[in-house]
């Protein structure tokens, strides 16, 4: 009897040493854990906080693209912009490829991402990306930020304090360029094309064009033009009218223009055709 209490005793007391270890060294790590925690998170805001200039994005600019483009991308033919999207005082890259040419040096898909260099490491952080071949259907040429005098490439056109993208489209007709908006989602992490609600209610992706020859001009302009602090998206589409003899100096001359206007105004949601401000200019 004895000897069954002390082996039952001796069982009871190992297993209370056992439970007792494991306690004290969970306790312990958790401790640990806890101590390293602040050191962990300085250093993590340390990478965030270090300047980062357009400089040091430019020397990690093409290994950083390599990376970041999806496989079956070209790399060889990638565009980039660097921007600040958000007004954070952090500069972004945007980047832009197709997939490889195919007959006729034309490609079928396009790339648009949108991402940020946080230390002179060249490491970074995804954003959002963008794999889109419709509406545009074929692409001649690579995407990229688009850089007009009178527009501005990147500017808040739909009011949310952040600057959406305007990208040529590396296509359009024979005479002329088409161009695209898009938008960056931050907290869903998305890029977006931005929408625009025609006259007949069909709603499409931002689709405009910029170019024409010496009878025909297609122009679009992003311009507040009845003062409310809001942009909107203008269409013109101009014939020309004046006569054959018209010296050339004087084609530029509006009265020798007729011209087409619709304008879109932001919704919330869409830019919609907004039959008053088309005919602004007219009151």
């Amino acid at each position: 009897m004895n000897k069954s209490f002390s082996k039952i005793l001796a069982v009871v007391v190992l297993t209370i040493f056992i439970l007792g270890g494991i306690i004290s060294w969970e306790y312990w790590y958790l401790r640990s854990k806890e101590g390293r925690a602040p050191e962990e998170k300085e250093e993590e805001i340390k990478l965030l906080s270090e300047e980062v200039t357009r400089e040091m994005i430019e020397k990690n600019v093409g290994e950083i693209i390599n990376k970041v483009l999806p496989l079956n991308f070209d790399r060889k033919n990638a565009e980039y912009f660097i921007d600040d999207l958000n007004n954070d005082g952090w500069l972004e890259i945007i980047v832009t490829a197709c997939l490889p040419a195919v007959k006729a040096q034309y490609y079928e898909k396009a790339y648009l991402g949108v991402l940020k260099v946080l230390n002179s490491k060249g490491d970074y952080q995804k954003i959002a990306g963008l794999e889109f071949g419709e509406p545009v259907t074929i692409f001649r040429d690579i995407p990229k930020v688009a850089e007009l005098d009178d527009l501005g490439s990147l500017q808040d056109i739909d009011g949310d304090g952040q600057k959406e993208i305007i990208l040529y489209l590396g296509t359009g007709g024979a005479s002329n360029e088409a161009y695209g908006i898009f938008n960056v989602d931050w907290d869903r992490q998305e890029i977006n094309w931005l929408n625009m609600r025609y006259e007949s209610g069909a709603v499409q992706p931002t689709f405009l064009l910029r170019g024409g020859g010496v009878m025909h001009q297609e122009i679009f302009q992003l311009e507040d033009i009845n003062g409310d602090g809001r942009l909107e998206i203008i269409e013109k589409s101009g014939g020309f009218i004046g006569s054959a003899s018209t010296e050339e100096k004087d084609w530029g001359n509006l009265e020798n223009w007729e011209w087409q206007k619709k304008v879109y105004s932001w919704d919330g949601v869409v830019f919609s055709y907004d039959k008053e401000l088309t005919g602004y200019d007219d009151q």
